[in-house]
C-alpha cells in the first residue's frame, strides 16, 4: 500500500521528455507526439484505477501524485501553445484543476498526519 502512489511517477518521464524534446527542437514532431500521448495513456490508465488509490491509507508517498500530474499539465499547455488545438487547452485546464485539488488534499492530509504524529515514525 505504501508504495502504490509511486506508480504515478510513470507519467513524468514521457511528459518531461516531451517538454524537453519540443524545447530543444522547437517543434512538435512524431516522436514528441508519441511521448505526449504515451503520458496521457498512462494517466488515463492510472485514473481508471482511482478506486484502488482511494482505499489506501495516507503515507508521505502520496506526494508522488503531485509532480507527475504537474508534468503532464505543463506538457498539455505546451502542446496547446504549439498546435493551437482547443482540445489541449481544455485538457490542460482539467489537469490543472485536478492538480490543485490533489495538492490541497495532500496539504490537508499531511497537516492532519503531522498533528496526529503519524508521520516520521519508526516502522515496525
Amino acid at each position: 500500500d505504501k508504495l502504490l502512489p509511486t506508480l504515478f511517477i510513470l507519467i513524468a518521464p514521457p511528459a518531461v521528455g516531451f517538454i524537453s524534446f519540443v524545447k530543444l527542437t522547437g517543434e512538435i514532431s512524431e516522436f514528441s507526439k508519441i511521448l505526449y500521448y504515451f503520458g496521457l495513456f498512462i494517466i488515463l490508465l492510472l485514473f481508471a484505477q482511482i478506486n484502488l488509490f482511494k482505499k489506501i491509507k495516507f503515507y508521505l508517498s502520496w506526494w508522488a501524485y503531485s509532480f507527475p500530474i504537474a508534468a503532464i499539465t505543463i506538457a498539455s499547455i505546451l502542446m496547446f501553445h504549439e498546435t493551437n488545438i482547443e482540445m489541449f487547452k481544455y485538457l490542460a485546464w482539467i489537469l490543472f484543476s485536478v492538480l490543485n485539488v490533489v495538492i490541497i488534499l495532500l496539504l490537508v492530509k499531511t497537516t492532519i498526519a503531522i498533528s496526529k504524529r503519524q508521520i516520521c515514525i519508526q516502522e515496525e
